[in-house]
């Protein structure tokens, strides 16, 4: 039987918790480009929701640290990817245990 569109996307305790899952285990993934000016350090999968800015090296009396920001839209993305991913690992879960 085909799950209805209505129930697949209801969230519920279980979905929003694997969905907290995800978007915390993706945000471990962290993305260090090799050649760049700056030494910078981006966060998220599939879209990068954090980005770590370490600055330009020019010696030790010059030494800048920048700041990181956070990217709402990629955090908004990385959101709807992974409770949709949440809802297909829940869809599964439930079609396997009814056979």
């Amino acid at each position: 039987m085909i799950m209805e569109w209505k129930t697949f996307f209801k969230p519920d305790l279980i979905k929003i918790l694997i969905t907290i899952l995800f978007l915390g285990i993706s945000f471990l993934y962290q993305y260090i480009p090799k050649y760049t000016d700056a030494a910078s350090v981006y966060q998220g999968f599939p879209i990068f929701s954090y980005i770590e800015n370490y600055g330009i090296f020019h010696g030790f009396p010059f030494i800048y640290f920048g700041e990181g920001q956070i990217l709402i839209s990629g955090l908004i993305v990385d959101l709807i990817f992974w409770y949709l991913v949440s809802c297909g690992v829940v869809a599964i879960y439930h079609k396997i245990r009814k056979t």
